[in-house]
This record gives structure tokens, sequence and C-alpha cells, in this order.
């Protein structure tokens, strides 16, 4: 039974660009079972309903809300992130996107794979400015630039290089 108020209003966080799943659908009520607790907003926001509750509690343990979300719907919002990027938000979609990969990195690969491989647009890696397609980025700065043709991925997102290896980024 659909019973359940969620998040409307889009945290100030959040970027401003990027659609937010309660704006979209203000007073509809949902099914506990479609909800997730606020700490996956940047992983979900966009795609799934999001509800401020305490994650201790007995009612969240219940429902399900603490549980992780699904890997596809975190590439969904993903996708989402990339199409509605605004040079005006890049800090914002910097902390966002590392939020994605650092989920991403941790699970499961063929399903990751499996889940990029249904995204539309097929830049989805954070180049510093935007995003890129893996065959589009290297893991180590050059001599030669070669923008707009060619990124370095930047060094904070360094750390997820074996979840970009995995599509084909270059190491040179």
């Amino acid at each position: 039974i659909s019973w359940m108020t969620t998040l409307e209003e889009k945290p100030r966080d959040f970027p401003k660009c990027v659609p937010f799943w309660g704006e979209a659908n203000k007073g509809m009520l949902c099914t506990p079972e479609n909800v997730k607790g606020k700490e996956y907003l940047n992983l979900i926001g966009s795609v799934q309903p999001i509800i401020e509750v305490d994650q201790s509690s007995q009612l969240c343990s219940y429902f399900g809300w603490n549980e992780e979300p699904q890997v596809s719907q975190v590439v969904y919002h993903l996708g989402t992130v990339v199409i509605h990027y605004k040079h005006e938000e890049r800090p914002r979609f910097s902390l966002l996107v590392k939020e994605i990969y650092e989920f991403l990195s941790y699970k499961n690969r063929g399903d990751v794979v499996e889940a990029i491989q249904d995204l539309k647009d097929p830049g989805w890696i954070w180049n510093g400015d935007g995003f890129s397609p893996p065959n589009a980025l290297l893991l180590n700065d050059h001599s030669i630039d070669l923008s707009p043709y060619i990124s370095v991925l930047p060094s904070e997102m360094s750390m997820y290089f074996d979840l970009f290896d995995s599509f084909g980024i270059n190491k040179e």
C-alpha cells in the first residue's frame, strides 16, 4: 500500500540542475519498499524516493530503508547526473560522482558492467570539468596536451582506476 510521504524539496548540497525525484513527484505516496534513507541521496536522488529517518530505528530496519540501493538504480542516477551537468556546479558534481564511484567500486564487477552498458551516454567518467568516455581518458599526464580529444583522469579520481580499467581507460 502506498502510504509514505518522502522528501519533496531538494537538499541544498544536491546539484540544482539535477532533477530530484521528490520534486518531480510532489504529493505522491510511496510504498515502504520503494523508499531509501537520506544517506543514499547522492547515489539515487534522481531515480528513487528518499526519506529522512533515523537509520538505527527498528522501522528503518524492518522496511529496509538502510539497505543499499541496487547497482542498476545507482547507474541510472549516474546517467541522469551526466546528462544534467553544468559547469557552474562543478564542485557539487565532483562530490556526487565520487560517492557514486565509491559505491560502484565495491560492487560485483559484472553487475556494474552490465548496468553501465545500458547508459545512453558513453561519457560517464568525471574528467574534472564534465564527463568523458573511458577511451578518451588517460590515467597519467603526459607532455603533449591532447585536450579536448583526450583528458587526464583527475588525481582525486585515480583511486577508482580499477573500476574504470574494466571499461578500457588508457594508462598512457
